[in-house]
């Protein structure tokens, strides 16, 4: 006969004990936050990814415009991104009246929200508090967990709905009907707001139906995905409206960044997926947990970007063997910890092997911390079980020794506090500058072209363009004037696009450009010592006016000089036409004035040269004779 075992209910003291430590961890977690963060926090408007296309999507939100990129010509619809971040940003923009900054300070308080989020889902799985406490404490200090808090990115509000959905799955009672269950619909929306923030939030979709079938909790499980799906019904019919999602159109692509090499085939997908398990093993890994371990994604003098070191391979697999190790001594929900990560690891596997670095796999990083520190924390208890009757009693308090690995995140967070705390590099600094100037400084209406547009559309809120990524340089002048081009910029931020496609269009047709303001500090020194910036770059940058109609019109030679049949009009309204030569007139050409002079003859090196007709401003015609540009004789006919 089996006897019912009851578990021993804690002493009153043992328990307040016990709830002691609760709020004091919360406090110390708390006050830690509240300590680092406005250490740490980065008021420059990140200069990478994707933020200010978020920023200014929300902005369009809160300015009653809809999901539409507003900031460029027509505003057209916006369909690269799901819309939840933007929607979000947009409601708070709208109560706030608040600009970048209130964003970046949102996903400080998201930060907050994951560090508290994973505090108690590491308590409730492990029952212990001391365990969930050196997990937050070590996620506060992870320098990637640092600067996503003060960037204006999907990931930390990501993260957050991501640790929600989990939460709410755990917390759900199954011995009550799941309707009744409040955590229930908590995790259905966390769910959908997490798919329309980010597309890899289906990893939910999938963990819930397999979650379904090992529980067999059919009902939940159909209810719960057939609301989920209907509320993802209205964003795929728009999708599908405005031509299908950009995001799946890159993942069917080679290099999303080089849209000629085409679509990926079955070998080629293959290879990216054993490309990008290598380096997520070797690199990703090992940096997102442990961001002291050095990563190198720069190419070397080849070209090639360095793989993955033997120390990061095993790290990386040290890694592994403790999360799939403590993911499967949670007993209950070993299964849905693996399908979970399983269902990330696939999504990483997928994308394109040119998206590199942590960014991807930034929402797991928590639960993998965690899953990490439980997994030794299980290893410690085999041990003491082994060498001690009274490992329960000292077990628990051993994790707070794991603070102890917290110090790795000394040398990066201190690395990442003086660049929170930098100005940008100069050239950086300058572009910036000249997108600040562009507020005031050219007129309502403009649309400017050059890279990075939306970074320069945040500041100097106007219109924005990109430009043609071609050496046809007729194509990039046609791309910018059916695009409503009035400025470009020309700048010195690090990419080649501009020197290669949009400088060489302004050199060559460089009367229809006109440069009217230049951030460029360093030049007075150039000037006074260029010995000291020889073989140095300009970090300047350059705004030009753009005008379309006027300028040189006609044929080139192969050094793009004006060569053959060609039209040139200038901004008074002056036209030369004819036959051009190393770039002037050069044989047969006429020019009118504004007022309706007329000279028709022979140029010579730009100059006219002998008998002219001549046709005055009364329509009266004269023969003239011109030696070198000057004057010999003039006779009416």
């Amino acid at each position: 006969m089996s006897k019912k075992i009851t578990e021993k209910k804690p002493s009153p003291i043992t328990a307040i004990l016990k709830k002691a430590t609760l709020y004091l961890y919360l406090l110390v977690i708390s006050v830690s936050y509240f300590s680092t963060y406005p250490e740490t926090y980065d008021e420059k408007v990140f200069l990478g990814g994707d933020n200010a296309a978020y920023y200014l999507l929300g902005k369009a939100i809160a300015d009653g415009e809809g999901y539409v990129n507003s900031h460029l010509l027509n505003s057209p619809a916006a369909n690269h991104f799901p819309p939840g971040y933007s929607f979000v940003i947009g409601q708070v923009l709208k109560v706030t009246d608040g600009d970048i900054q209130t964003i970046k300070h949102l996903n400080g308080f998201f930060f907050l929200c994951v560090l508290l989020l994973i505090f108690f889902i590491a308590r409730k799985l492990s029952k212990n508090d001391h365990l969930a406490f050196v997990t937050s404490m070590f996620l506060l200090f992870n320098m990637h967990y640092l600067m996503y808090s003060s960037i204006v990115m999907s990931e930390m509000i990501f993260a957050f709905f991501s640790l929600l959905t989990i939460f709410a799955f755990i917390q759900r009672r199954e011995d009550i009907p799941f309707y009744k269950s409040p955590w229930f619909f908590v995790g259905i929306i966390a769910m959908i707001f997490a798919i329309y923030i980010r597309t890899q939030g289906v990893v939910f979709l999938g963990v819930w139906i397999l979650w379904g079938i090992v529980r067999k909790n059919w009902l939940p499980m159909i209810v719960g995905v057939s609301i989920v799906v209907l509320a993802l019904v209205p964003w795929q019919i728009r999708t599908s409206n405005l031509g299908g999602s950009g995001y799946q159109k890159q993942l069917k692509m080679v290099n999303p960044y080089n849209k000629s090499l085409g679509e990926v085939d079955f070998d080629g997908f293959l290879t990216r997926m054993g490309n990008n398990a290598t380096r997520y093993l070797g690199k990703e890994i090992p940096n997102a947990i442990t961001p002291r371990f050095y990563v190198n994604y720069k190419k070397d003098a080849s070209g090639v970007v360095p793989g993955p070191t033997v120390g990061g391979y095993l790290l990386g697999s040290l890694y592994i063997v403790l999360l799939v190790f403590g993911a499967w001594r949670l007993k209950k929900w070993r299964w849905f910890m693996l399908f979970y990560l399983g269902g990330n690891l696939a999504v990483f596997l997928c994308w394109p092997d040119v998206w590199f670095g942590v960014r991807f796999m930034f929402p797991v990083i928590p639960l993998v911390t965690f899953l990490i520190f439980f997994g030794l924390f299980e290893l410690v208890n085999i041990v003491l079980k082994m060498v001690s009757k009274n490992k329960r009693e000292l077990a628990p308090a051993l994790a707070l020794l794991f603070l102890v690995f917290c110090t790795l995140h000394l040398k990066p967070y201190d690395q990442y506090k003086r660049k929170a705390n930098s100005p940008y590099p100069l050239n950086w600094r300058n572009y910036m500058d000249l997108s600040k100037w562009a507020k005031e400084g050219i007129p309502e209406g403009s649309v400017v072209a050059c890279r990075k547009p939306h970074l320069f559309a945040i500041e100097s809120d106007k219109k924005v363009s990109s430009f043609r990524y071609t050496a046809e340089l007729d194509t990039v002048l046609a791309d910018l004037i059916d695009n409503g081009v009035t400025h470009v910029v020309v700048e010195s931020i690090g990419f080649t696009a501009t020197f290669k496609y949009l400088y060489p269009t302004v050199q060559k047709y460089r009367d229809k450009f006109r440069m009217i303001h230049r951030v460029d500090p360093e030049e007075i020194l150039r000037q006074k010592n260029p010995a000291a910036f020889k073989g140095k770059n300009s970090t300047g940058a350059f705004i030009f006016e753009f005008n379309p109609n006027v300028g040189y019109f006609g044929e080139f030679d192969e050094n793009n000089k004006r060569s053959g049949q060609g039209k040139f009009i200038r901004t008074d309204g002056t036209v030369f036409e004819g036959q051009w030569k190393d770039g002037t007139l050069h044989g047969q050409a006429a020019f009118v004035t504004p007022q309706g002079e007329k000279y028709e003859g022979n140029f010579d090196k730009g100059k006219r040269q002998g008998l002219f007709k001549y046709t005055d401003t009364t329509q009266a015609v004269y023969n003239m004779v011109f030696q070198q540009d000057t004057l010999i004789s003039k006779t009416k006919i």
